[in-house]
């Protein structure tokens, strides 16, 4: 689906309509449609998740990574360059994808220490401002409201 021209003879330069086999009609607009960059604010993926996704990536390219290193190892060193360059490109790129993986399950860990810190913070100036209003004593509700004015 290809958003129209500017000139399209639509009211808004920021809509597109679709029909579909059913004729049903769709009309989109730019400034509701949903992100698709995954940059979007306010979203969370769940860790589990993402650690999913990164280890299927991380198998995919192991394996690409040691057929490409086993190909470039046999054109240069024969039978034996290929299983040479193919396992140790396939450890390599499994590696670098495990720290990866560790160095996203830290910065998730901190933001959860950051986040329970600022709770706590904001649970003990509560209470703080909750024992000053108990220390102080009550005040007629016309005194109170002659302090307003």
């Amino acid at each position: 689906m290809i958003p129209p021209a500017h000139n399209s003879g639509m009211a808004s330069s920021h809509q597109w309509t679709t029909t579909q086999g059913s004729g049903t009609t769709h009309v989109y607009n730019y400034d509701t449609m949903p992100s698709t960059s995954g940059g979007e604010e306010g979203v969370e993926i769940s860790l589990e998740s993402q650690l999913k996704s990164m280890k299927k990536s991380r198998k995919s390219r192991t394996l690409v990574a040691g057929i490409v290193g086993g190909t470039v190892g046999l054109l240069t060193l024969g039978p034996v360059g290929a299983v040479l360059f193919g396992y140790g490109s396939a450890v390599t790129t499994k590696e670098i994808g495990k720290q990866k993986e560790r160095k996203l399950k830290r910065k998730n860990q901190r933001e959860q220490e950051q986040r329970q810190q600022q709770e706590q913070q904001q649970w003990e100036h509560h209470s703080q401002q909750q024992e000053q209003l108990q220390q102080q004593p009550k005040q007629s509700r016309w005194k109170r409201l002659l302090k307003r004015q």
